[in-house]
Order: structure tokens, then C-alpha cells, then sequence
């Protein structure tokens, strides 16, 4: 019986392990596609050439609400590592 215990804890920590994978693959995922270039600032929404922020100001603004929403809300801000 104890053999059973310790095989259903075995599969039940494998599935954690890799549902936990999984997340962590869906993150790294979207943080690539959040730093494709579209044309548009990610903060501001104004058209540029190249890069994803359209000065250094936007990227700065935008990383202190991305911040300010982590303390917040404990959410944890993709493409801000």
C-alpha cells in the first residue's frame, strides 16, 4: 500500500513539475512576442521607425507603471525581468 502512496506522490509532483514548465514556457513566450516591433510605442501608442518605445521617457514611464502595478497587485510585468 505504501508503494501506491508513493507512486501517486511521484506522478503528482511530476505533473506539477511539468504544469510549472509549461507556465514558465507560456511567460518567456509572450514576452518575445511583446517585444516585436509593431510600429506603434508600447507606452504612448505613436508611431516609430524601429525599437518598441518611442523615446527613452515612454520606456521609462512605462516600466514604473509596469512596476507600480506589481507592487499593486503582485502581478509580475511581462519583458520587465
Amino acid at each position: 500500500m505504501a508503494e501506491r502512496v508513493d507512486d501517486a506522490e511521484l506522478s503528482m509532483n511530476q505533473l506539477e513539475a511539468l504544469k510549472d514548465m509549461a507556465i514558465d514556457n507560456i511567460r518567456k513566450q509572450a514576452q518575445v512576442v511583446s517585444q516585436v516591433f509593431t510600429g506603434k510605442c508600447r507606452y504612448s501608442n505613436e508611431s516609430i521607425e524601429s525599437g518598441i518605445y518611442c523615446d527613452a521617457e515612454c520606456a521609462q514611464w512605462h516600466r514604473e507603471e509596469q512596476a507600480a502595478k506589481q507592487r499593486k497587485y503582485g502581478m509580475r510585468p511581462a519583458g520587465f525581468d
